[in-house]
């Protein structure tokens, strides 16, 4: 708790010639956190590390790159960075629900690209069932795209995983908390924080509880 803000959100090992001395000035959203899982140094270590292996996978290859709104859009933006072949870059948002027997998902946002005879790398923040993600590939698939993988930067342990999705470039393997930073959010707050930390489960707690609290409308 001694350590500033900043030193918390970059916890930056010993300075080297890959890695940007960069600073952030201190967010109100750290109050919040119980703790930092990964700091902007990890992240952008990792970052880099799967934009090395996507480009020498997808070398010779017609490639999009898929960020799915909100949640990846800064993780999408740095990994693109990190990434040395010729690529395109577009975006999709997706809503879902579960009925009674299915898992049901809406596109809100589509691909502007047509997918139609290229690679396609779906980039996700992170990746809790993995239902969404399943039936997006299969979706894309249907649209005689090439081949389509799945990127993330946080694979929650959960035995609430589909069996039917694979990953092809992970990140890290995240415990299965409340989190947000890094294009995660909670109630569309957060976002910005570049690092990946753990709510503090009052702040929920305390919506959840103002929520029930709330007087019923009068319907008549």
């Amino acid at each position: 708790k001694n350590r500033t803000a900043n030193a918390l959100i970059m916890a930056a090992p010993a300075k080297s010639s890959s890695t940007p001395n960069t600073s952030y000035p201190d967010s109100e959203y750290l109050t919040n956190l119980t703790q930092i899982l990964y700091s902007a140094s990890d992240i952008q270590t990792a970052v880099a590390r799967l934009g090395k292996q996507i480009s020498q996978d997808y070398k010779g290859k017609d490639l999009i790159v898929v960020g799915l709104l909100r949640g990846a859009f800064m993780f999408q933006t740095d990994l693109v960075r990190h990434i040395t072949v010729p690529h395109e870059v577009d975006f999709m948002m997706l809503g879902s629900y579960s009925g009674t027997q299915s898992h049901n998902v809406k596109i809100s946002c589509d691909m502007r690209i047509d997918p139609y005879k290229k690679h396609i790398l779906i980039v996700e923040d992170l990746i809790d069932t993995g239902a969404t993600l399943a039936w997006l590939q299969k979706h894309l698939t249907t649209k005689q795209s090439l081949s389509v993988r799945l990127c993330c930067l946080l694979d929650k342990q959960t035995d609430k995983r589909c069996k039917d999705i694979k990953l092809d470039y992970v990140g890290f393997e995240c415990p299965d908390y409340w989190i947000v930073g890094y294009g995660m959010d909670y109630n569309q707050h957060y976002r910005s924080l570049p690092c990946v930390g753990v709510l503090d489960p009052k702040i929920y707690q305390n919506e959840t509880k103002k929520q029930d609290e709330k007087p019923e409308k009068d319907t008549q």
